[in-house]
């Protein structure tokens, strides 16, 4: 039967040794939260959230500005609310509690960390919303963020100032919504071709079809192949191929995640299927690009 929606509060509590605000980090505040079944209505914030689930597991409904989903969410999914969206969350845990770990942040946290890739497009995006879902390089920087609040872990300001970093890239890189550039339809054309992109890279590691982007973006599918053509000169299936691929060599760079599970984060098949798509795109294997790193 599906989780429903209720008034029944339960448990929500903060837990933490010190606050993110003590340690005087700029533009964002990271708390460590551990929860029971519970039933949250969020009113539209100003701030942009990730909350990445750190163990247990639940059975999640989520609603963000009327779009519901449903799933069962594991230890390293992470979510993405965008400031200004109203969002609901209900969920039972499978274990006594679930802790996680809640980053909440705005516009400063790019202009302080990454001011080179906050410009022109990008400064015109925003968060792009999506459900609790596997992202490898924000799960990993969140954690190791989160070490910083126990004096018996952090390793100091200079340490933290280069996660924080790294975390505003990684956000621009696989969560931001880049304005795209005017289209003959003008603004309904660009806000349909925005809602499309943003579902496309909020869903990138499962199997996308052409008719669930299109209802997503309120597009016929030819209104979507379309506007694809206008805005990035391909198709559909050829914006979602580069963005897995692009995905991919940024996890094999920045992680030392397995190549398999790269391959699953990125939505390819198996470990296969990301070598022949590296190879054909890239002219490169996994372990070439890993290669290159550490050279």
């Amino acid at each position: 039967m599906a989780r429903q929606f209720n008034s029944n509060r339960q448990y929500f509590e903060e837990v933490k040794d010190r606050t993110s605000d003590e340690l005087g980090w700029t533009g964002l505040r990271l708390s460590l939260t551990r929860e029971t079944s519970n039933d949250v209505l969020f009113s539209r914030t100003l701030t942009n959230t990730l909350t990445l689930e750190l163990t247990g597991t639940a059975h999640h409904l989520t609603q963000m500005d009327g779009i519901a989903a449903e799933r069962r969410t594991q230890p390293g999914d992470v979510c993405r609310i965008p400031a200004g969206v109203s969002a609901r969350f209900a969920w039972d845990v499978s274990e006594p509690e679930q802790r996680s770990i809640v980053i909440e942040f705005g516009s400063d946290l790019f202009s302080t960390y990454c001011p080179e890739r906050f410009t022109g497009h990008m400064a015109g995006g925003h968060l792009v919303a999506q459900d609790y879902a596997p992202s490898a390089g924000l799960a990993t920087l969140m954690q190791l963020l989160a070490r910083e609040l126990d004096p018996q872990d952090a390793r100091g300001p200079l340490f933290s100032d280069m996660l924080i970093r790294l975390l505003a890239i990684e956000i621009c890189e696989t969560g931001w919504s880049r304005k795209p550039r005017e289209t003959a339809e003008g603004i309904a054309g660009d806000r349909r071709f925005i809602r499309a992109v943003d579902f496309i890279n909020a869903h990138l590691a499962r199997h996308l079809s052409l008719r669930e982007i299109a209802d997503a973006s309120a597009l016929t599918m030819s209104q979507l192949i379309q506007l694809f053509r206008q805005n990035t000169g391909s198709s559909p299936y050829a914006y979602v191929i580069a963005q897995r691929v692009a995905r991919a060599k940024r996890l094999l760079e920045t992680t030392d995640l397995p190549i398999a599970r790269v391959a699953i984060d990125a939505g390819f098949a198996d470990q296969a299927h990301l070598t022949r798509m590296l190879r054909r795109h890239l002219g490169a294997t996994p372990r070439n690009i890993r290669l290159r790193r550490s050279g």
